[in-house]
This record gives structure tokens, C-alpha cells and sequence, in this order.
């Protein structure tokens, strides 16, 4: 049984003021499974407000497709998730599980299929409380759907940060997407204010890209 400053704790307690899942997820993240970690009554609260943040996401729910950066932090969190389970580091998956909850709260919205396959993965942590949220919105019952599996495709940011420098020295950055053609990018560059303020009275001898990283610009006085 736990113990607490030398008190033991009943679980039973915990359980009927907090919910079996709620006493599960803390007992789950408290630390490394395989080592003994002291009771903390301000954990199990923590536990139980991460739960309740969850129940709160079927307020931003919506038909309306994810935007891009959810599909790859989703994807991300199934991956890692995934991995520790097998590597019996629930505490670490518990706390990927936070982040994507907290992440989705910031962003506002997220699509049903979404919010369903985060269920998949909070299932073995909080089976009752996942159970109960996905037959809200599914004649399927969890025990009997598959564990979801992630896109690597869909893990890697589509977009990138591109440095413009002329002569070496930083003028500028770039958010585009990733794989611009050299010719695409040239464009983009040229049409920097900043850029163009510094490209005044100048020639430009070369041009020096790095796919999805960086441009810079040589140039010499006219």
C-alpha cells in the first residue's frame, strides 16, 4: 500500500474522492515504474486536473480539418507514446499525453478523428474515463479498436525557417514551406523589404542556397 510520511494511504480513499483513473494515472507518473517513489497528495491533484483538461477538449471539438502543426504533434505523441510503453517509461507517455492536451487547449480546435485517436493512446492510463468519452462519439467501443499507428510522413514540420543573409552577414529570415525550388526562393528573397534596402545600389554576383536552410546573397558596390 502507498505510504505517506510514514502514514499509509488507502487507495480506496483516493479512489472515491478522485476516480480509479485518476489514482492510476498518478501512480503511473510519479516516476520510474520500477522505482519507489514518496506519496504526494498535491501529484494525485495534479492527476486529477490533467484528466478534467482532457473531459474540457470535447469543448474545442469540430468538424473542421486539423491544421497541420495538430496532425504532427498528434503523430508525434502516438510515436513517443508508443515507444514508452514498450520501454515501460508510462511516466514519460503520461506526460507526452500532457503536452498534447495542453498544446490542443492553446490551439483552440481539434477534429473528431483527432481527439478519438488520443483517446486510443490515454486508453491504457485512464481506461474508464477514455472509454466513456469515445463512445460519445463512436458506436465502437474502445477494447475492441486498434492501437493507432504514426505516419512518420505526417511527424515532420512541412515548414522551415530560412536565413537570407547578403555577404555573409544575417538581413533577413524566411518561413516557407519545405522543398522550394532555388528559383522560388530567389523570389521570396528579393521581395524582403529588408532585403531590398540593403540590395540598394549593389550587383549581385552570386547566389549561395542550401535547400530549406539558408540564402545568401554576394554582392559588390555598382
Amino acid at each position: 500500500m502507498p505510504k505517506s510520511k510514514g502514514n499509509v494511504v488507502n487507495p480506496m480513499d483516493v479512489v472515491s474522492r478522485y476516480g480509479a483513473d485518476t489514482l492510476r494515472v498518478y501512480i503511473l507518473f510519479i516516476g520510474d515504474y520500477e522505482q519507489a517513489t514518496p506519496w504526494s497528495e498535491s501529484g494525485v491533484k495534479g492527476a486529477s486536473r490533467f484528466l478534467d483538461k482532457v473531459y474540457r477538449l470535447q469543448d474545442i471539438i469540430s468538424d473542421v480539418k486539423d491544421d497541420d502543426t495538430i496532425i504532427r504533434l498528434l503523430h508525434q505523441t502516438i510515436d513517443a507514446v508508443s515507444k514508452d510503453i514498450e520501454a515501460v517509461k508510462y511516466n514519460t507517455a503520461i506526460a507526452k499525453l500532457m503536452t498534447f492536451v495542453k498544446e490542443a487547449g492553446k490551439f483552440g480546435k481539434l477534429s473528431i478523428e483527432s481527439f478519438l485517436t488520443f483517446l486510443k493512446l490515454l486508453n491504457p492510463f485512464a481506461p474508464h474515463l477514455a472509454e466513456e468519452l469515445y463512445s460519445s462519439y463512436s458506436s465502437e467501443s474502445l477494447v475492441y479498436e486498434p492501437y493507432p499507428k504514426a505516419d512518420e510522413s505526417l511527424m515532420e514540420d512541412s515548414r522551415v525557417t530560412i536565413v537570407i543573409s547578403i555577404n555573409g552577414k544575417v538581413r533577413d529570415k524566411l518561413e516557407v514551406a519545405k522543398g522550394l525550388s532555388q528559383d522560388v526562393l530567389k523570389d521570396l528573397a528579393l521581395k524582403q523589404e529588408k532585403i531590398q534596402q540593403n540590395l540598394n545600389n549593389m550587383t549581385i554576383l552570386k547566389w549561395i542556397i542550401v535547400p530549406d536552410k539558408l540564402i545568401n546573397i554576394v554582392v559588390k558596390p555598382i
